[in-house]
């Protein structure tokens, strides 16, 4: 939080957007999850526009897990939890699936023009078992193959 503070005081963007970005996913995993993708979202733009190529494609990978992880259920929900969440939920669930994939794969291709090949081989694998846990082992295979050869070896 004190990151964030000095953002706001002195203009610091390099650091304090990622940053606020991170924030974002603790209030979510602290059950404010509005607010929180909020948080996040807004963080994702600004490294965009800045040109923050691998801030972006951090944030990108990130809200790609928080969509997979409403889809394949992956921690024990809390009931209050869903009660205080329903209006995000009803809005974000349907679509989960499919913004997923939309955020794995823009952390995918900006990855790419940057040549981060160990970051690209960490998106690769995150569908891969975004797939996995939703019985689509072919495709898991694929993204799984795509992470293996991602990583350049010597």
């Amino acid at each position: 939080m004190q990151l964030l503070e000095l953002n706001q005081r002195y203009g610091m963007e390099v650091f304090g957007n990622p940053a606020s970005g991170l924030w974002g996913l603790i209030l979510m995993s602290k059950g404010q999850m509005t607010k929180g993708f909020r948080m996040l979202r807004e963080a994702t733009q600004i490294c965009r526009e800045n040109g923050c190529l691998y801030d972006t494609a951090t944030m990108e990978l990130c809200q790609g897990k928080v969509y997979a992880r409403m889809v394949t259920g992956a921690a024990p929900v809390n009931p209050s939890l869903l009660i205080k969440n329903i209006g995000f939920i009803l809005i974000n669930l349907p679509f989960a699936g499919r913004r997923a994939e939309e955020h794995f794969n823009k952390a995918a291709q900006i990855l790419r023009r940057t040549d981060s090949a160990s970051a690209l081989g960490n998106v690769y694998l995150e569908p891969g078992c975004f797939y996995q846990k939703k019985g689509k082992k072919s495709i898991s295979q694929r993204k799984s193959k795509q992470s293996n050869t991602a990583i350049p070896t010597k």
